[in-house]
């Protein structure tokens, strides 16, 4: 149990932690974004005269803005990026990773090599508010350049076909 379970506290080893919590950063955007929601909901309330779709309206704009009402936990561990928001925790391993694209906000860790439409709705977006861009961007890289290079080590070379076809070609008698 010694070297397994060292080798999996080390992989769980917190490398860097923060919260975003961009609505307490910001109190003018804060009131702003709350004055926009409510007009929403009561536009919707008067103009379709309905507490239904009121409420419904009400609960799809307060789902759509969650990421800048309430705090978001990150933690990069040596295994991979660790996002909560509430009670929704997505984990991505660092092996899962190929690209990080960073803009002035935040930073995408994305499953594809290239850009791609699918990847924001598969990477994960990670808002450096309440952390260092600089160094959340540097230690991602390095994780994300480690785990790589880990994977190409563990990974066994690819055997080739033609023994096999030159086994069976024998046996064929062709």
């Amino acid at each position: 149990m010694g070297q397994a379970a060292e080798n999996t506290e080390q992989r769980d080893e917190v490398v860097l932690s923060w919260v975003a919590h961009p609505a307490r950063r910001a109190p003018g955007r804060t009131v702003f974004a709350i004055v926009i929601v409510l007009g929403m909901v009561v536009l919707t309330r008067i103009g379709l005269q309905s507490n239904l779709l009121a409420l419904i309206a009400l609960a799809t704009l307060l789902v759509s803005t969650a990421p800048f009402f309430l705090p978001t936990r990150y933690t990069m561990t040596r295994r991979g990026m660790i996002q909560q928001r509430a009670r929704v925790v997505r984990d991505r391993p660092w092996s899962t990773i190929r690209r990080v694209s960073a803009g002035p906000g935040a930073m995408l860790l994305s499953p594809y090599r290239v850009p791609s439409w699918l990847e924001r709705h598969r990477g994960l977006i990670v808002m450096f508010d309440g952390a260092k861009r600089a160094e959340v961007l540097e230690t991602a890289r390095r994780l994300v350049a480690d785990a790589a290079a880990t994977a190409a080590v563990a990974k066994p070379a690819p055997q080739s076909i033609q023994p096999d076809l030159v086994a069976h070609t024998q046996r064929s008698g062709g």
